[in-house]
């Protein structure tokens, strides 16, 4: 007749080689995937990113955020550039507005950035 102590100690074994197993299955199948570009993946949706660039006055700094952003190697498709103006009283907006992004802007009564996000 068989323990039932060691009865129960062969099934969690094998329980848990089965858990690793799958686990190990699953890691391999998922570091295969990352070696496809994106419109390869299973899923065939690629990963979008949105780079969100608050400023106020930086009519110096806008035109090389943006040639730095332009230059990034990310599909252009998956890429949205949103520009938040909070009351520039420079052209930093026209430079937003003239790279082709979203660009907006606080309203008067609006007090910083992050309401001017929620509020989209």
């Amino acid at each position: 007749m068989i323990n039932p102590f060691f009865a129960i100690i062969f099934i969690w074994s094998f329980l848990y080689v089965a858990t690793l197993l799958l686990y190990w299955q699953g890691w391999n199948r998922s570091r295969a995937r990352l070696g496809k570009s994106e419109s390869e993946s299973e899923s065939g949706v690629g990963r979008g990113v949105s780079v969100i660039v608050p400023f106020r006055n930086e009519e110096k700094n806008l035109p090389a955020c943006i040639a730095s952003l332009k230059a990034l190697d990310y599909p252009n498709d998956l890429l949205e550039i949103i520009f938040v103006n909070d009351h520039s009283t420079d052209s930093s907006a026209e430079f937003a507005r003239s790279s082709g992004a979203v660009l907006l802007q606080l309203e008067q009564n609006e007090l910083g950035k992050r309401l001017r996000l929620v509020k989209e």
